[in-house]
């Protein structure tokens, strides 16, 4: 009899140990010294040119359980068989990160994370368990989301308590190999969103100073209001030259606030990270008391508007100072008969006198 419960627990054993095989291809979701995992972080990274400060935004992400099953062909990874998701079992702990423009120059990117929890009350056997990440499309200007769609596997384990864990936490996402097939590859999971850097979304305005006129000073001061409408709390990167070879300094304008800059003739006060909606407002100290005439001309020499919008890079706004001196006409007109009169004479007494001495010879 002892023999035969003996043998009875030990084919239990065996039929245990074979439907945890079966279950879990080849796997055996079971521990001894089992290692919860502690902690599942996902990023979101923003890149951008280089002159564009972080936006003021932030990006929501949804993560919901894969249904499995109405499937026709069992599901299975890397040889183990998938379970359907259990709502609640996986859910991101905040579901958004956001991002504020901070700092003293703008970088080529940003990023911020997020943590991935789990309920274990939620789950009530051990298996791999099958989830999808994504981040939410928004209409933040000048930034394209990312649509990668990210498959989300947990590995739940019971240890020899009999209590469940998560082990681990593996992601892919489809990936197009060399001859352009999509494969589902493992991956860190990672949301990466262009803000100008592969995408042309983000343009720069420069504003440069010309002095012209037979009475300009090319090394008078003009000062300017500058402002940037866009979107709220933005900041935007200014490169200020005082005059050709001269002083640079780098500053940024805060979204609808006026800023005052000072340059010389061949100055500019160069602004980036402008997207299509953005207006930008320039507008020069009045200097008609000096005698200038101040115009603004774009790249083409062509007469625009001192607020526009910037729809390209490396746009140009030339702000022309002319002076000119200003030479009384009547004053020419009444001197210039006496002038030529004099020229006259004297050209009349040279010859005469020229003359008087060759006969003398």
């Amino acid at each position: 009899m002892k023999f035969q419960r003996i043998a009875g627990r030990l084919a239990a054993g065996v039929m245990t140990g074979a439907v945890f095989l079966t279950t879990f291809g080849g796997t055996a979701l079971a521990a001894t010294g089992a290692t919860p995992l502690e902690k599942m972080e996902y990023t979101k990274v923003v890149t951008t040119d280089g002159h564009t400060y972080a936006p003021k935004t932030s990006f929501s992400f949804t993560l919901t359980p894969v249904d499995h099953s109405k499937d026709t062909t069992q599901a299975t990874f890397e040889g183990n068989v998938v379970l359907s998701g259990v709502e609640g079992g996986l859910t991101p702990k905040a579901g958004t990160i956001t991002f504020t423009p901070s700092g003293s120059t703008p970088g080529a990117s940003y990023s911020g994370k997020d943590e991935i929890t789990w309920d274990m009350e939620k789950f009530n056997t051990p298996g791999v368990y099958h989830y999808r990440m994504q981040e939410t499309a928004g209409s933040y200007e000048g930034i394209v989301y990312d649509t990668t769609v990210y498959d989300i596997y947990a590995f739940v384990l019971r240890d020899e308590t009999g209590s469940l864990y998560v082990k681990s936490i593996i992601c892919t996402k489809p990936v197009k190999n060399d001859r352009d097939e999509i494969k589902d590859t493992k991956a860190d999971l990672i949301f990466t969103n262009d803000y100008g850097r592969d995408d042309d979304t983000t343009h720069d305005i420069n504003i440069i100073k010309k002095v012209t006129g037979n009475m300009g000073e090319t090394n008078k001061d003009f000062v300017f209001r500058v402002k940037v409408k866009g979107a709220e709390g933005e900041w935007y990167k200014v490169v200020v030259t005082e005059k050709e070879g001269g002083k640079v300094t780098e500053t940024h304008l805060v979204n609808n606030v006026e800023a005052e800059f000072t340059v010389r003739d061949t100055g500019s006060i160069h602004i980036y990270g402008l997207t299509a909606g953005d207006t930008y407002t320039v507008n020069e100290q009045d200097y008609t008391v000096d005698g200038y005439t101040t115009t603004y001309v774009d790249a083409a020499g062509k007469e625009v508007s001192n607020t526009n919008q910037v729809t390209e890079d490396e746009s140009l706004l030339y702000v022309d100072n002319h002076r000119d001196a200003a030479i009384p006409g009547g004053v020419v007109t009444t001197v210039a008969p006496y002038v030529l009169m004099l020229a006259f004479a004297a050209a009349m007494i040279f010859f005469f006198g020229r003359k008087k001495k060759m006969s003398e010879e």
